[in-house]
């Protein structure tokens, strides 16, 4: 077979783009789909919303959201969600970064006299030694 009957590597990027980008704009309307959903259900009354779901609101009815944004209820859920946010997101650096740490090779801290000798001094009571690596 000749050269010329190969598809060029021009060619096999381009298909391989082609269905990278048409893979993330299928997940990207599956993704946003919802959310404009919801902003045009939060901006319609509840018959509007009944009979046509997928319409735009027209008009828009801003008196929903400020009605709700007035409630106390509101900002107490609110305050209720990002306290778990931020405590969530808190715990999860932590153990990841727990988990980083045991996957560089480095074994567990070292208390009194169970360091190996090359590691002991007097004035260290701890001591963090290499596992797996040869000097």
């Amino acid at each position: 077979m000749s050269r010329s009957s190969y598809p060029s590597w021009k060619t096999n990027k381009f298909v391989s783009r082609f269905f990278q980008y048409l893979i993330l704009s299928i997940i990207m309307v599956l993704v946003f789909v919802p959310v404009v959903m919801l902003v045009f259900g939060a901006l319609k009354t509840r018959g509007e919303l009944l009979t046509h779901p997928y319409s735009p609101p027209i008009p828009p009815r801003w008196e929903n959201i400020t009605g709700i944004l007035a409630t106390p209820i509101f900002w107490e859920l609110l305050r209720n969600s990002l306290f778990v946010m931020i405590v969530v997101t808190l715990a999860v650096v932590v153990i990841c970064s727990l988990a980083a740490f045991k996957g560089t090779g480095i074994q567990s801290i070292y208390i009194g006299t169970d360091v190996p000798h090359q590691y002991r001094h007097p004035a260290r009571l701890f001591c963090i030694a290499p596992v797996g690596f040869d000097r």
